[in-house]
């Protein structure tokens, strides 16, 4: 497994042997004689005291976050291209869940998964493969999902708790292991700072409906917080497909099964519930989840209005920090994530007549008979899913501007499957003509699509900050993961930030990453889809340069360019004319940028600004650009408060037109720029706050990539409006 690394199979390659080299020669080297400057790296706590909410952007700048190195380190000092939306960014959104606040990160595209619920991919940079290449955080946990990996099917969380966001634009493995391939996001939830307790109720179009509360209080050293959300849609009855996959197969056969044109399955329903109890030396999380999702386009993709996805999912979190007086700091970590997830799928409706092959499946090239389907072709696979492990953590102030950090664990990683269903192999015979809606149970027989599995996996991690000049600190670090079933993974880092003067900083940064198959993608069965237990992990190596820059107070400019090679991206390879195969197929170049600028333009006028660029293509002779993929994007916002009790903002948003795979004759997936309004005041009643929000403003008809069993892609929200009333207690 270690040939995946070593092969010297490009420039970056060869860097990733250098910067090794660099990395054993700074982890060993001595303690040498320290430069005495100001602040030092054993600085523990924020230069301000007051909530994010109330910062300025010299102050914001000051603040710290632990997304870049895992140890506390300001905006400007951290060795990453990191962004943060604050709590106060949050509110003035008019937001209700995460997915709504990232697409102002720049770089970052979140687009719906087509055959999961159009639950939210992330793609940073133009790495993307159903968005399971970057990681997902709940105060620094993760919370995966283990079939094919990234945050969980139909992840979607409310932003009451959150009390910012920071996002790693490139690579992450080297401090928080699998799935930081492309970036890192990691939600940080309130811990009760703010004493005291919130309401709040909210509608909307689309039969949205939401109710939450939020209760905050400190006793001694003890901080407690408790929120709990409940929301409801009914979906969008406007996003119309016209053709799906039954419309092909009616064609075809002379049918009429197919439910286009006609709306996607959007509608949800979800309960939520967050808690942290903590003090200066303990803390416990706990977050909890209830959902219920539409199908979106279907599971085949076939429109399906009645079949849904479930889940309920958990995390709880125990920590434990101390330090001791020669300068060693420790924290241990006990953390637990559960999910419990199924599907309910009518893959093709009722009065579908499909061929179907000796296995009993549908097949299309290769018949031996065909059936009608009067209740449709009926699937339900559920996986519960467990993940346990124990952090360690020990940092060490070898002298005051130099930080070693030693990081190390083991998680067990377990899914249990089940499936009822009314086709396939060990189910249906296919000599039979007509089949109704009876299910067989095929859970724990060779005929589930996945059979029960479980790895361990432990980590070690180094990592060395030293500040060895007043305008100079060099990062280095490495990680060593090893998982039971696909072998081991080195991911090295090297960061020098220089800062030229109090205004002016520059980072030279180098990481490696990677993404590890998931259990589905390794050995799913019994389906068209076929896993490959000889997968090797996905990887990446990326180069970049951040320039940070105020020229005044009030205004920040940030420059980030980066070039980055990726290389056996799994993706599914036809076998024959019904099957797919997940292989290491594809390498991935790509080269680009993204300039931000803040504005505080006074006291009440705020305006900020990103425009990201990515040339991605396929590694070969032929250079290939990768499909799908914004070659562009940008991102334009004005707040503006309007008095001290009322306060407007405008948010933009342009994605360019995207290409289609190769032989696709459609053209590309138009561009499209979506507008949001905001409108609150405090001005009600004594403690009444109230939001008016109007989602694309211009009724901008938006699509995002669909392969060619959807030939018109996937439809966006329409114009939609929302008004919610919160008041303190």
């Amino acid at each position: 497994m270690l040939s995946a690394w070593v092969k010297p199979r490009s420039p970056l390659s060869g860097w990733r042997r250098t910067v090794e080299a660099l990395l054993v020669s700074c982890l060993l080297a001595g303690a040498g004689a320290a430069v005495a400057v100001p602040p030092s790296l054993t600085s523990s706590s924020d230069p301000v005291e007051r909530p994010l909410s109330a910062l300025s952007l010299e102050e914001l700048l000051k603040v710290k976050v632990r997304v870049g190195t895992g140890t506390p380190q300001t905006l400007t000092e951290v060795p990453a291209a990191v962004s943060i939306i604050t709590k106060e960014e949050i509110a003035r959104t008019g937001a209700t869940f995460l997915e709504d606040l990232l697409e102002s990160v720049p770089g970052l595209h979140l687009h719906p998964v087509v055959g999961r619920s159009l639950d939210s991919a992330y793609s940073i940079r133009g790495l993307n493969t159903s968005g399971v290449q970057v990681l997902v955080l709940i105060d620094g946990t993760p919370i995966p999902q283990l079939l094919v990996g990234g945050p969980p099917i139909g992840f979607k969380l409310p932003v009451t708790s959150i009390e910012r966001v920071e996002v790693v634009r490139g690579p992450g493995s080297a401090v928080f292991g699998a799935d930081a391939l492309a970036g890192v996001v990691n939600v940080v939830t309130k811990q009760g700072e703010e004493p005291g307790s919130r309401a709040g109720l909210g509608f909307g179009s689309f039969g949205k409906r939401r109710a939450w509360a939020e209760h905050a209080a400190t006793r001694g050293d003890w901080k407690f917080y408790v929120a709990a959300d409940w929301l409801r849609s009914d979906g969008d009855e406007d996003r119309i497909v016209a053709q799906d996959l039954q419309t092909a197969i009616d064609t075809v056969l002379g049918t009429s099964a197919s439910k286009a044109p006609g709306p996607l399955a959007t509608d949800y329903e979800l309960a939520d519930l967050h808690l942290s109890l903590t003090n200066s030396r303990w803390g416990f999380r706990l977050w909890g989840q209830d959902q219920t999702l539409g199908n979106g386009i279907g599971g085949s993709p076939a429109l399906d209005p009645v079949g849904d996805f479930d889940s309920e999912s958990l995390l709880v979190e125990l920590n434990h920090r101390h330090e001791t007086t020669n300068g060693w700091r420790f924290q241990e970590t006990l953390h637990s994530f559960y999910l419990d997830g199924g599907g309910r799928y009518v893959l093709n409706p009722p009065g579908a007549v499909l061929p179907l092959g000796r296995d009993g499946n549908p097949d299309f090239a290769n018949p031996v008979g065909a059936a009608l389907f009067t209740e449709g072709l009926l699937g339900n696979p559920g996986v519960r899913q467990r993940s346990t492990g124990l952090d360690l953590t020990a940092t060490y102030d070898l002298h005051p501007d130099r930080r070693w950090r030693f990081n190390g664990g083991a998680v067990r990683e377990s899914v249990d499957t089940r499936e009822t269903k009314n086709f396939g192999p060990g189910v249906l015979d296919p000599s039979q003509t007509v089949v109704d809606g009876t299910l067989t149970d095929v859970s724990g027989t060779p005929f589930v699509f996945l059979q029960d599995r479980s790895r361990t996996r432990w980590y070690l991690a180094l990592q060395d900050q030293w500040r060895f000049h007043p305008k100079w600190e060099l990062t280095t670090g490495i990680r060593y993961d090893h998982y039971s079933d696909f072998g081991d993974t080195f991911n090295p880092r090297l960061a020098l930030v220089w800062t030229t003067r109090p205004d002016l900083v520059v980072k030279l940064l180098y990481g490696s990453a990677f993404h590890g198959p998931g259990f589905g993608q390794q050995f799913g069965i019994n389906s068209p889809l076929l896993g490959n237990p000889d997968l090797k992990p996905e990887m990446v190596d990326i180069v970049e340069a951040v320039v940070d820059y105020r020229t005044s107070d009030s205004v920040r400019w940030v420059l980030s360019l980066f070039s980055y090679e990726a290389r056996d991206l799994i993706e599914l390879v036809p076998e024959g004319p019904n099957v797919s195969r997940t292989r290491n197929v594809r390498d991935q170049d790509g080269v680009g940028g993204e300039i931000e600028v803040q504005w505080d333009v006074s006291e009440r006028l705020e305006v900020r600004s990103n425009v990201a660029w990515v040339d991605a293509s396929r590694s070969g002779d032929a250079g290939d650009t990768v499909p799908e993929v914004a070659d562009f994007q940008a991102f334009f916002e004005v707040d503006w408060q309007l008095n001290p009790d009322w306060n407007t903002g405008v948010r933009s948003y342009w994605i360019s037109e995207r290409k289609r795979e190769g032989g696709d004759a459609r053209p590309p997936t138009a561009g499209y720029t979506l507008v949001d309004a905001v409108l609150q005041t405090t001005a009600v009643l004594p403690g009444l706050d109230l939001t008016l929000a109007v989602r694309n403003l211009t009724d901008e008809l938006a699509r995002e990539p669909a392969g060619t069993q959807i030939p018109q892609d996937i439809p966006l929200p329409g114009r939609s409006f929302e008004v919610s009333l919160s008041y303190s207690l």
